[in-house]
């Protein structure tokens, strides 16, 4: 008796970021999260550029990556976008492929892609945010609309903007990996990680403690000068405040959340309303409450009591919020949060293979 051939399923990252000769952003991270999720039911394969030869070996491997500096001037910026055009033709043109799931960057490279190319592939895409306000984006996808199975999505509101059949599922989707039981001492009482930059506060939350007796730990590349000035002005005079002005490797990362009792994500900027954070996944991921923005996309935060959501900085009592006895409550409910992750894992398995 013959045996039914597995489905193959492409999870694309035509652009496959890199900086200092490592991946850029969350794209690995997600990739195998995909794979996780779809191996059980599919032929995997991640397509990406020479970059994804170090992490993965299921890999469809593409010509180009792009480094973040080609981004600073014209003619390199020009160059990007052919590097992203040749490896989107390689995985559209790969006639083995029934479904391709594209990750969500230079989304007007890829629509034009799809738009030259085609596929006889599934073609989902994951959008982590409105990408059509732009005209001319738009009108691009307007002319592809029909080729698109499906958009995979975190907002509802941001599916029906794209008249395709979509899905609304975490940006990151728990997979029971992260170790949630580790029991690792917390040196910090309170953490800001990730990527300091405009549109987030690190700042004020850095002045919120510079009178304290709490612990805070401020991680990650700082990539503004003047935000740079003055943590490093307040952390100077503040023994309670430690300050990491670096990219993180994924293990230092790892062990300094679990070294953290509650993370402060402290948004400013409106963008992060429309995109959610990966970073709020991490760190519910390892059974930490979380102390963020009040945004409509961070509502089940507060819904599902997984930390705490504030207009201002002023507004909180950080004494309070790491009781014991209200830490381990809220770590019981992200348990209980997470639970229903495996219903989120099974209705995107099904809205793929079904769809």
């Amino acid at each position: 008796m013959e045996l039914k051939r597995r489905k193959r399923i492409v999870i694309a990252d035509i652009t496959s970021l890199k900086s200092d000769n490592k991946s850029f952003g969350h794209f690995f991270y997600v990739a195998e999260m995909y794979n996780s999720i779809f191996d059980k039911r599919f032929d995997v394969t991640i397509a990406g550029g020479p970059i994804y030869a170090s992490k993965f070996s299921n890999i469809m491997r593409l010509k180009y990556n792009v480094d973040l500096k080609e981004f600073n001037k014209r003619f390199t910026k020009i160059l990007t976008k052919l590097k992203e055009l040749i490896n989107a033709r390689r995985v559209l043109k790969d006639k083995n492929n029934d479904y391709i799931i594209f990750q969500d960057y230079s989304n007007t490279m890829l629509f034009l892609s799809i738009l030259l190319f085609g596929s006889r592939s599934n073609i989902y895409l994951i959008q982590y945010k409105n990408e059509l306000k732009s005209q001319m984006r738009r009108r691009i996808f307007n002319l592809i609309k029909n080729k698109i199975a499906g958009v995979i999505v975190s907002k509802e509101s941001v599916g029906a903007e794209y008249g395709t059949p979509y899905i609304v599922v975490p940006d990151y989707i728990y997979l029971g990996k992260e170790n949630e039981t580790d029991q690792t001492a917390c040196t910090y009482d309170y953490g800001v990680f990730g990527i300091i930059r405009k549109g987030k506060d690190v700042v004020g939350v850095a002045k919120q403690f510079s009178q304290s007796s709490l612990k805070l730990l401020i991680a990650g590349s700082i990539q503004d000068d003047e935000m740079r000035t003055e943590l490093y002005a307040i952390a100077s005079t503040s023994s309670n405040i430690t300050l990491v002005d670096k990219y993180l490797p994924e293990n230092e990362y790892d062990q300094l959340i679990k070294s953290t009792k509650c993370i402060i994500l402290p948004y400013v900027d409106d963008y992060y309303n429309e995109s959610s954070s990966g970073v709020i996944f991490d760190i519910l991921f390892r059974r930490k409450p979380v102390i963020t923005r009040r945004y409509e996309i961070f509502d089940f935060v507060s819904s599902q009591n997984l930390g705490m959501l504030y207009e201002e900085l002023d507004e909180i009592d950080w004494t309070s919020m790491i009781a014991e006895d209200k830490y381990r409550q809220v770590q019981n409910d992200i348990g209980t949060y997470l639970e229903q992750h495996s219903k989120k894992r099974e209705a995107l398995v099904s809205f793929i293979d079904n769809n």
